[in-house]
């Protein structure tokens, strides 16, 4: 898996500083390692699978439902 690497933060809050140059050359890099194929020839990424199997995460779904149906529900997930 490629790893995103930077070396300006803000001072503040540590927030990567990256410019629309290094965002495109770090996705083309992922998927040259994820699909190369999708370089040569734009086709659909199955989110999932991409999450699942490159970035090695576990997905979990949930319904959501609230009995009161007069007060909205905000969910987070971690």
């Amino acid at each position: 898996m490629v790893t995103f690497q930077t070396r300006r933060f803000d001072r503040k809050s540590n927030t990567p500083i990256v410019s629309d140059k290094e965002i495109d050359q770090f996705a083309r890099e992922v998927l040259a390692d994820y699909k190369p194929k999708l370089l040569e020839t734009p086709g659909k990424i199955n989110w999932e699978h991409f999450l699942e199997s490159y970035c090695e995460v576990n997905l979990c779904f949930y319904d959501i439902y609230n009995e009161d149906h007069e007060q909205a529900s905000i969910v987070s997930v971690y």
